[in-house]
């Protein structure tokens, strides 16, 4: 049994990554266009967006803190497959 337990990290860290740099372009492009000031620009992109940006935050350290019940998961599974293993070579100790 193969484990991706960091495979799913790695594609949210790029989706975070790629959202924080379209979110930047896109305030740095609107600021750039008209006579805006960058910040009167990102206030607005911010305040327009803050719903979005405050779940994507929380997904993120929900992902973050559930780390450890995962590897621990992992390790039940071992464990489990292994006593399995244990008896099942008991059983057809004693039935031969």
């Amino acid at each position: 049994m193969t484990q991706r337990t960091g495979e799913g990290y790695a594609v949210f860290a790029a989706a975070a990554a790629a959202y924080v740099f379209l979110v930047v372009g896109i305030i740095i492009g609107a600021a750039l266009q008209g006579d805006i000031g960058i910040v009167k620009s990102a206030d607005y992109w911010i305040e327009r967006y803050q719903t979005l940006i405050a779940a994507m935050i929380a997904l993120g350290v929900g992902l973050w803190a559930a780390r450890p019940v995962y590897r621990q998961l992992v390790e039940v599974r071992r464990q489990s497959a292994i006593q399995t293993y244990e008896i099942l070579r008991e059983i057809s100790a004693t039935s031969e």
